[in-house]
């Protein structure tokens, strides 16, 4: 069952064809991975689904439901939550109240409420802190907690984006290059998380220059190139594809994160 299709998703930029017609179909409860060499347009896609971008053509169904016109807060209340390659933190803010930021579009007590401290309000805000904390544990970062974010290591900082990003519920998590800057042991740590996310009942799509981390991953891998989809389907597979081996380990491995 297929829970996000895209369908002839085209976009340029002054003339540049950035993605020429791509489809692809994730299924619900998979791990999906997103490659290409540099310019290929995996960022474009990603910030197209994420609402970021406008696409110039095309149709982006998640549920059934057409998401192109649809705005970014929206797509996050449906289920459509996405993390940044740079970091994006409170950095002054603390490991905790960043998670509890990422609770706003699941909190009923509106401001009202909140100012005047209402039984409501008051037992939201526990429900929120107790679910942070079980996230930051999950995370395996709640020893930081009142930790101001910015003090965090890299990877404490890139777990902590992800630990926001499921505090907003998403159906559907879209990782950009969520291995970056972490060193070997974290990247499996990461590895096992993804996983972890996955069988908790979310799908998940990555978009990773760390060819090991992804092809292992993955259940199955979408390839771009020159804006447009030249492979997909299980990694022993697509590793195998003369036009992947041509277009992307030709051009060089490195060259991963356009």
């Amino acid at each position: 069952m297929n829970l996000a299709e895209l369908r002839g998703i085209s976009k340029s930029f002054g003339g540049l064809a950035a993605l020429r017609e791509v489809d692809m179909a994730i299924e619900k409860g998979e791990i999906r991975g997103l490659i290409g060499p540099n310019g290929a347009g995996k960022t474009t896609l990603f910030n197209i689904m994420a609402g970021n971008y406008r696409a110039d053509a095309g149709s982006f169904r998640f549920e059934g439901r057409e998401l192109l016109d649809v705005a970014v807060n929206d797509r996050v209340s449906l289920g459509v939550v996405r993390t940044f390659q740079n970091i994006r933190l409170f950095g002054t803010m603390t490991a905790l109240d960043n998670v509890r930021m990422g609770f706003h579009c699941r909190t009923a007590a509106g401001w009202l409420a909140s100012a005047f401290n209402t039984r409501r309000a008051a037992g939201e805000k526990a429900w929120v802190t107790g679910e942070s904390e079980r996230l930051l544990a999950e995370l395996d970062i709640l020893p930081y907690r009142n930790e101001a974010a910015k003090n965090l290591s890299y990877g404490n900082q890139r777990r902590l984006e992800i630990a926001r990003a499921l505090a907003s519920r998403p159906r559907l998590l879209m990782l950009d290059e969520p291995a970056a800057g972490l060193n070997e042991a974290e990247g499996r740590q990461l590895l096992e998380r993804i996983r972890a996310i996955r069988d908790s009942g979310v799908t998940v799509l990555v978009v990773e220059h760390d060819m090991n981390l992804l092809m292992a991953v993955s259940d199955r891998v979408t390839v771009l190139a020159h804006g447009q989809k030249i492979a997909e389907g299980p990694p022993a597979e697509v590793q195998a594809d003369e036009r992947v081996i041509l277009e992307y380990l030709g051009g060089g491995a490195g060259h991963a994160a356009g």
